[in-house]
């Protein structure tokens, strides 16, 4: 697993819990079977680098714009 595929899946795991009602353990399992534990650890990851990278913050906002269709 490389580090950048662990991020955008980081960054899946953060959209797909902002912008739809489904739990962390949904979401992990349509994830390739990840664990609540996992997802929520990838939440708090990406949570926590929005917060201290802009240029993150940027394209993940940019993202939930594109998704949200605005």
């Amino acid at each position: 697993r490389t580090r950048n595929t662990s991020m955008a899946r980081s960054v899946v795991t953060y959209l797909a819990r902002i912008l739809t009602d489904h739990s962390l353990a949904e979401i992990g399992e349509q994830l390739g079977g990840r664990s609540h534990a996992t997802t929520s650890s990838s939440f708090r990851k990406v949570q926590r680098l929005i917060s201290e990278d802009d240029s993150l913050r940027d394209e993940v906002e940019r993202l939930v714009r594109d998704l949200r269709g605005g």
